[in-house]
Parts: C-alpha cells; sequence; structure tokens
C-alpha cells in the first residue's frame, strides 16, 4: 500500500475508478503473503541445499542423525524435492555387526552382534512407518525394474539390508555427479543389480526416463589396507553409464577373469580417465578387457602393490602394450607408480618393449626408470663380473630418446633401487630435444632420501639442459 501512495493523485483518481479501493486492499494483503511465502522457500532451499547437497551415507543406526540411508529415502517420501538437492554421495561401511557370520567363538561379540541388530530392526521399523507403499510407487516410477523385481527390492529394504536401501537412492537422486564408496565394495549386490539395470544398452526404462545423466566420477575407496582389496567389479559396473568420465580405485585387487568386472562390449564406455591408487593389484588380462571397452581414454594411472600373487611385480610393458592397442591416438597422460622391483624380461615380454613412440597425443609420463633396464639372469647372488654397486656389462640400459613420443611435454622418471642408470637414460636427450622432442620442457628425477644423491652428479645434469632452455629437476622424497 505505501508504495501505491507514491502515485499521483490523478493516476490514484483513474485507478479508483477502475478498481475498487477494496480490491486494492486484498491485492496488496496478497503481494505480502507472496512475499512472506517466498522467503520461506528460500529458507527452507538454502536449508535443504546445506543438508543435502553432500551426503555421507554410514549405514548405521549409531551413526548422527541423517548418516543411514533409510532416513534419506524417508525424507525423499516426504517431498520429493529433497531427491533433487544431492551431488555427492559418499557411502561408509563402517559397523561391525551386521556381516557378522557367526562363526566366531567370541561371546561376547555374538551378545553385541545381537543388541546391535535388534537396535537397527527397530530403526528400520519406525524409518519405513507410512512410507511402504510410496518406496515401492517410487522404484516403479522409472521403469527399470519390474514388478517382481521391486518386490523383492521392497523385501530387502523392510529387512534391513544397507544394498538395497542405496540401491533404490540411485532411482531417486537424478542430480548426483560423483559418488564414493569406502570400504563398502564386497556388500553391494542388490546395488549391483540396479547399477547394471541403469547401465544396460537395451534399458527398460519408459521413454523419458533419466537415470544418473550428470554422474560423472565414481571411486572405490577403503579404509584399512589389511581388507585384502576392493572390488573392481562394482567400479567398473558404472563405466556404461553415458555420462561416466572417472573411475578411482584405490587399493583395488583383481586377479582372476572375472566376467562382472565388464560385461559390456567395445568401445561402449565414455570414460576419459582411469585412476588405480594406493598399492593396487590388477592382472593385465583385466586391464586390457576393461581399455578395449572405452572409446577414448585419455589419463591412465597405475599405483602397482607387489604381494605374493603371481602377477606382480607389475607388468609395465604388457601394460603399456595394451594402452597401445585400445588408447593410442587419445591418451594423454601415463603414470606407472608403485613396486616395479626389477624389470624382468621373461614375465614382462611384449613386442613394444615399453616404448611410448606409437601413442600420438601423449604429453605427460609418469614411469619407473627400471623398467628400461634389461638386466640379464645369472645364477649367483653376487656374479663376480658386478661391480661395487652390482652392476654387471651385460645389464641392457635402454636411452630415453629411443622411447618418448614427438608429442612429449613433460617426464617424471622414478629412480627407485636403479637411481645409477638414469644418467646414461638421460645422457643424449639435450642433444636429440630440439629435433625430435621439439615439446618436452621438464624433466623431473624422483629418488630417496636415503640414497644420498650426489650434489655434483645433479649439478652437472642440470646445467646440460639449462643450456637447452629445458627444466630439469631432482626431487627427493622420504
Amino acid at each position: 500500500m505505501p508504495s501505491l501512495l507514491d502515485f499521483s493523485n490523478e493516476t490514484l483518481y483513474h485507478i479508483i475508478e477502475k478498481i475498487s479501493p477494496s480490491d486494492i486492499l486484498n491485492f496488496a494483503l496478497c503481494c505480502s503473503d507472496l512475499h512472506r511465502l517466498a522467503q520461506k522457500t528460500l529458507e527452507m532451499h538454502g536449508s535443504w541445499k546445506q543438508a543435502y547437497t553432500s551426503v555421507v551415507l554410514r549405514g548405521c543406526h549409531r551413526h548422527p542423525k541423517r548418516s543411514h540411508p533409510l532416513q534419506l529415502i524417508r525424507d525423499i517420501c516426504m517431498d520429493w524435492r529433497v531427491g533433487e538437492f544431492p551431488k555427492v554421495l559418499k557411502v561408509e561401511c563402517c559397523d561391525k555387526y551386521e556381516y557378522n557370520d557367526g562363526e566366531s567363538d567370541n561371546e561376547e561379540q555374538h551378545e553385541e552382534s545381537r543388541i546391535w541388530r535388534g537396535e537397527d530392526s527397530r530403526t528400520v521399523t519406525k524409518l519405513m512407518a507410512g512410507i511402504d507403499g510410496d518406496i515401492k510407487d517410487m522404484a516403479l516410477a522409472p521403469g527399470f525394474l519390474p514388478s517382481s523385481e521391486v518386490d523383492d527390492l521392497c523385501s530387502l529394504i523392510r529387512s534391513g539390508h544397507k544394498d538395497a536401501m542405496i540401491g533404490l537412492l540411485l532411482l531417486l537422486l537424478p542430480n548426483l555427479e560423483s559418488i564414493c564408496f569406502e570400504g563398502y565394495s564386497w556388500k553391494a549386490d542388490e546395488l549391483s543389480k540396479i547399477v547394471a539395470a541403469i547401465a544396460s544398452p537395451d534399458l527398460r526404462g519408459r521413454p523419458g526416463s533419466k537415470l544418473l545423466t550428470k554422474l560423472s566420477q565414481i571411486e572405490v575407496d577403503t579404509f584399512s589396507s589389511f581388507r585384502g582389496g576392493e572390488n573392481l567389479a562394482l567400479l567398473t559396473q558404472f563405466a556404461a553409464l553415458p555420462s561416466m568420465r572417472t573411475l578411482v580405485g584405490s587399493h583395488v585387487k583383481a586377479f582372476h577373469n572375472d566376467p562382472e568386472i565388464w560385461r559390456f562390449g567395445s568401445r561402449t564406455s565414455n570414460v576419459t580417465e582411469i585412476i588405480f591408487q594406493n598399492i593396487s593389484r590388477v592382472t593385465v588380462a583385466l586391464l586390457r578387457r576393461i581399455l578395449s571397452g572405452i572409446n577414448a581414454l585419455k589419463r591412465f594411472t597405475y599405483d602397482h602393490f607387489v604381494g605374493s600373487h603371481a602377477d606382480s611385480p607389475m607388468k609395465a610393458h604388457r601394460i603399456i602394450g595394451a594402452l597401445l592397442e585400445h588408447a593410442k591416438d587419445s591418451l594423454e597422460y601415463l603414470a606407472l607408480t608403485g613396486d616395479s622391483n626389477t624389470h624382468d624380461v621373461e614375465e614382462d615380454n611384449h613386442s613394444n618393449n615399453g616404448s611410448l613412440q606409437g601413442f600420438t597425443v601423449l604429453k605427460d609420463v609418469v614411469l619407473p626408470s627400471e623398467i628400461y633396464v634389461d638386466r640379464a639372469p645369472y645364477e649367483c647372488e653376487f656374479p663376480p663380473d658386478a661391480d661395487m654397486y652390482g652392476r654387471r656389462p651385460q645389464d641392457a640400459v635402454r636411452d630415453i630418446v629411443d622411447i618418448l613420443p614427438p608429442s612429449i611435454e613433460t617426464v617424471k622418471l622414478d629412480g627407485g633401487y636403479q637411481l645409477r642408470y638414469i644418467g646414461k637414460q638421460l645422457a643424449n636427450l639435450p642433444d636429440e630435444m630440439d629435433l625430435r622432442f621439439p615439446e618436452l620442457n621438464k624433466i623431473t628425477i624422483l629418488t630417496k632420501s636415503y640414497y644420498g644423491v650426489s650434489r655434483v652428479w645433479t649439478e652437472c645434469l642440470t646445467k646440460a639442459y639449462d643450456r637447452k632452455g629445458m627444466k630439469l629437476e631432482v626431487v627427493e622424497e622420504n
């Protein structure tokens, strides 16, 4: 009303002629109500955005409010708009009772497990109150699951299965951009079934159903290196989603030719980056299968762990060969790190011999220098022809200029236990770089601080590269 009084008298007379004062008053009151409603809506939107944009689900009723997956499902049942907010989802497995197989002889642990299960059952019953029918309707709505499978899913949810709850959430969170499973990958059977249905090329969804169209990153992580490794199959099941770009696996293990690890055809995935980090161990055969299904991989990182399995140490030459076979025209970044131990020319044999020259757009590499030292076999532990450093005349050290592609820009060489070979590997590079590697601008040598790198050796090598206008850096790691 005060704004209306700002008009001139003449204008007010015209308004009064057309509209009665009571109507003007009612309109002003409506505007005031709309303003208050808009303010409350914005406040609620801000509150929901803060609470739901990044969600951590721990699957245990003993954690703080909203960490139970069924609580988030209930919130969505109460107001569907809640499901529009989550962009980042992290699923942590924290409890030690839910999957107790009952074979332990520890009576105290059995009793604690019984108490935990009773608490969990009461929590599920409380959260399910009044939303059972809503859950079924929401699961059926996208059309990706038939009615019989939805009935089974709802039954598992009522029984307290967290993997079924998280699987349902994938149908209810359309704006998810990234998901991280921490210590959870071996407990996701029902979740895997739903992912398979969504990612299947012959989707059974209704026209217009759009699920996980923004999901671009999946991470499988672990909170302990003593868990035996995380399940690579769960990570790769998401790869066929059209929006998927990055697969991150920490401490993943895959030894056998498991068909679940890649059930898709060749060239069906839009993934551009694969990261296997933190002491992962994957066979070359499985890597080749995964690479064959990707359209244009741009970045590949593999931090290898040497254990007791027959696929140790890392087969660097064979991995490079697989990448050349499936990503030679797209790969821009390659990092092979971790324990390569000594390069075994018999175990790690490939026609390319570790050469990177077949890559057409490769710009940055991180490699252990050891993979370019072919050590001849010997029978005794200390061969008579070895010098004080263990070097033998028959060791074949390959020149880096015969390995790098013309497109290379930066190189990191991990000296590891074989730092003594790097000088020879880099000896001819300053003279060849202008002609053969016009884009190369930086060389980094990684070494362990306890090896005591010679300052004189470092200065001489650095000056040789400085004269060519290229930066050479020696980094000592702890």
